[in-house]
C-alpha cells in the first residue's frame, strides 16, 4: 500500500510540467521530477544526492550564505517562502524562475524536507523591463517636452507685441501676456473663443462682413499676411493694429495653426 502511494505520488510530480525538487536540511536533493531533469540537462543520478546549490549555481557553498535562499525560513519558521532567482540552466545560460518553497512535515510535525516548485519566469521579466524601459523613455520624452514647453512660453511671454496662435476654427489656443493686456482681459477668457469674437467682437469670422482676415489669408496662402484692421479692447474702444500672420506647417506642408503678431500703432 505504501510503495502504491509513493508511486502515485511520483506519478503525480512527474505529471508536473514545472520542475519539483525535494531537499532535506542538509541540502541534499532527494527527489526531482522530470520538468527538473530537462531542466538541469541530466539524468535522474546526477542530481539525486547532489546538494541544490551545486546543481542550481554550480556553487559547492549553500545559498544561505548569500541571503537568497529559503531553505533556512523553512526549515526554522515552518512556513512556506517565495523567491525570484537567476539559476544557470544546462546550457549555462542564466534564467530568472520563481521559486515556490513550502515545508514536508513528520507525523509530529517537524520540517524535514521541503518541496521547491520552480517556474521560469525569463520572458515575464525581460518583457516588465523592456516596459519599464520604455517607460523611462517616455518620462525622458515627456520631462524633455515639458521643458521645451515652458522654454517656449517663455519666449512668448517676453515677447512684447500681442502673439496668439489660432487654429482652422479661428479659435484661439495661445495668447500672450501682451495680447492680454491688449484687448484688456484675461487669459482664461481668451482660450478657446474665436479670435473675431476677442479681436472684432463679431460672431462671425471678418471675411463674412467683407474685411480682411489675417489667419484665413495665411492658412489660404501658406504664407505671412500683414495688414492694418481696427480691432476693439475688452471696454469696446476701437484699437489700430498692425498684424502679421505666419502659418504653422506640419512635415508635409500642410498649415495646422497660424501665428499671429499685434501691434499697437494706436498712438
Amino acid at each position: 500500500m505504501v510503495l502504491y502511494e509513493i508511486e502515485t505520488m511520483n506519478s503525480v510530480l512527474n505529471a508536473i510540467t514545472d520542475p519539483v525538487l525535494i531537499i532535506d536540511k542538509d541540502f541534499t536533493i532527494l527527489f526531482a521530477n522530470a520538468a527538473s531533469l530537462d531542466l538541469c540537462g541530466v539524468g535522474r543520478e546526477g542530481i539525486v544526492g547532489r546538494n541544490c546549490h551545486d546543481i542550481s549555481r554550480r556553487c559547492p557553498l549553500p545559498c544561505v550564505l548569500s541571503g537568497n535562499c529559503p531553505h533556512q525560513e523553512v526549515f526554522t519558521t515552518g512556513r512556506p517562502s517565495r523567491i525570484k532567482q537567476t539559476l544557470r540552466c544546462s546550457e549555462g545560460a542564466a534564467r530568472t524562475f520563481d521559486v515556490s518553497v513550502s515545508p514536508v512535515q513528520d507525523a509530529e510535525g517537524r520540517v524535514v524536507q521541503m518541496m521547491e516548485v520552480i517556474k521560469d519566469i525569463t520572458e515575464e521579466e525581460n518583457t516588465a523591463e523592456a516596459l519599464k524601459s520604455a517607460l523611462l523613455d517616455l518620462q525622458e520624452t515627456d520631462a524633455a517636452l515639458q521643458q521645451s514647453e515652458s522654454l517656449m512660453t517663455a519666449v512668448l511671454e517676453s515677447v512684447g507685441e500681442g502673439l496668439i496662435i489660432v487654429d482652422p476654427d479661428h479659435r484661439i489656443i495661445s495668447a500672450n501676456r501682451a495680447y492680454c493686456k491688449l484687448v484688456k482681459s484675461k487669459a482664461e477668457n481668451i482660450l478657446g473663443k474665436h479670435c473675431y469674437e476677442v479681436s472684432h467682437h463679431r460672431n462671425e469670422p471678418c471675411g463674412k462682413a467683407g474685411e480682411a482676415c489675417e489667419p484665413a489669408r495665411a492658412y489660404r496662402a501658406g504664407a505671412p499676411s500683414p495688414v492694418v484692421s481696427t480691432q476693439y479692447d475688452g471696454a469696446g474702444k476701437p484699437v489700430y493694429i498692425e498684424t502679421r500672420s505666419f502659418p504653422v506647417k506640419d512635415r508635409s506642408g500642410a498649415v495646422t495653426a497660424v501665428i499671429e503678431t499685434l501691434n499697437n500703432i494706436t498712438e
